[in-house]
């Protein structure tokens, strides 16, 4: 599946052909700031839940998202995961969070860091 990008209308085409939703498969998601990264983790990674507690994701407040975002490796390109970030198309950089289904989904357009594969917090 493509989508269209909402900013420059250029077609976008996904590496998984579909949408990922997170609270179906109990994942966190972040985005770089930077690229197209997207990093993923299990809400129930013991690392993460040291961190925040037995919280989901979509359900941590400002603080609590600061404290996750600040344990977690730089990207590779050297940027930062944000739970602010959105999908960047890779045309023009412009947000695709409206061309998803809802907040709680997510694409993968590149680079997948995968938490439960690779080693994704500070020691």
């Amino acid at each position: 599946m493509d989508i269209e990008c909402p900013s420059c209308k250029k077609r976008v085409e996904l590496d998984q052909r579909y949408f990922y939703h997170a609270a179906r498969s109990n994942q966190g998601f972040l985005y770089c700031d930077r690229d197209s990264t997207v990093l993923v983790f299990s809400t129930y990674d013991p690392a993460y839940v040291r961190i925040v507690g037995d919280v989901h994701p979509w359900m941590l407040d400002f603080d609590q998202k600061a404290e996750v975002e600040e344990h977690l490796i730089a990207c590779p390109c050297g940027g930062s995961f944000s739970f602010s970030s959105p999908p960047q198309c890779p045309h023009c950089g412009g947000s695709l969070q409206p061309a998803l289904p809802s907040p709680m989904h997510y694409v993968i357009m590149g680079r997948l860091i995968d938490g439960d594969r690779e080693p994704i917090w500070k020691d």
